[in-house]
């Protein structure tokens, strides 16, 4: 997590942050983590590069609830 603060593109650095978040929560059924990650889904967003982390975010959930 700290390397991604290193990348000095910030957004493509929240979505390594957001896809190392979802690998290490992975099967773990954290509620508290698949609330963040609908909570991205829910955002209205306009450009491509910004759907990239709604799709990890839906990814993310099915793989944090995937040990239920």
């Amino acid at each position: 997590m700290e390397v991604c603060k290193l990348i000095q593109n910030q957004k493509f650095a929240d979505f390594i942050e957001l896809v190392l978040e979802t690998c290490a929560y992975a099967g773990s059924g954290n509620v508290l983590k698949v609330q963040k990650m609908l909570h991205l889904c829910a955002e209205h967003k306009t450009d491509d590069k910004e759907t990239l982390h709604q799709i990890a975010a839906v990814v993310g959930v099915a793989l944090i609830a995937f040990g239920e």
